[in-house]
């Protein structure tokens, strides 16, 4: 069993979990991930030194969160993207999203 028919029987998929960042926007920015993610848990998580930074949690893949984050443009205000620039095996994952990207 392949792993689509795996997860359309029921299955869970074994890349899916849960997928914490930090977003460093305006309340505005935020609308677009939640537009996306209607069941994400956001909370304020400013402080003296950052304004404007939420905690955002959602459960989903690395990939398909990336490629929504490149999607909206609201890479540029993820920490965990940013990150994932610095990371040799993300910059594979992030060359394959930007590639599929460009297919459709």
């Amino acid at each position: 069993m392949n792993k689509t028919t795996y997860i359309q029987q029921g299955g869970v998929d074994p890349l899916v979990m849960n997928v914490y960042d930090l977003i460093y926007c305006a309340v505005e920015e935020v609308k677009e991930l939640t537009a996306i993610y209607p069941t994400a848990t956001i909370s304020d998580a400013s402080d003296s030194v950052h304004e404007e930074l939420f905690s955002f949690e959602i459960t989903d893949t690395r990939k398909n969160y990336f490629k929504n984050l490149l999607k909206t443009g609201c890479f540029e205000v993820s920490l965990l993207f940013q990150l994932a620039i610095r990371t040799k095996e993300d910059r594979y994952l992030l060359d394959e999203i930007v590639r599929e990207l460009k297919v459709t």
